[in-house]
């Protein structure tokens, strides 16, 4: 897995900046899907051949980077619709998945509860959100 490393920002300049329909994260670099490609309505493996199928660098990010985009309470405070996740971003509140499978099981992967605001594991067989990611441009 790689996480990027933080970088700073300042009052004046915000974390976040919305590219119509993506966000730009000064901290990672990273640039997300505003909304969800789905949400709550894909298997894993189709989470991953969908963002993969975007093209243009478009992936599923792993568990690290999607936990990233979490506002727990006291950050910002902000948990919009009581989703945790920053006021940027849109959707439905659920389970989200990472493209990090989990090692000690080949039904698994890793993924992010918005409602509840932490990682976890889900059988790949269930339904999750997809958000997808890539390197910023």
């Amino acid at each position: 897995m790689v996480f990027l490393a933080a970088k700073a920002t300042t009052a004046d300049e915000p974390r976040f900046v919305v590219l119509g329909e993506t966000v730009f994260d000064r901290m990672t670099g990273l640039e997300w899907e505003k909304a969800p490609s789905f949400q709550g309505v894909a298997w894993w493996e189709q989470a991953l051949a969908h963002c993969i199928g975007k093209g243009s660098g478009w992936r599923l990010p792993n568990v690290k980077e999607l936990v990233s985009i979490v506002d727990y309470p006291g950050e910002q405070g902000k948990g919009v619709h009581n989703c945790w996740w920053y006021d940027v971003f849109e959707g439905y509140c659920t389970y989200y998945w990472s493209s990090t499978p989990v090692p000690w099981s080949s039904a698994s992967a890793f993924n992010v509860n918005f409602y509840g605001g932490g990682p976890g594991l889900g059988d790949v067989g269930n339904y999750g959100g997809v958000r997808c990611v890539r390197a910023g441009q």
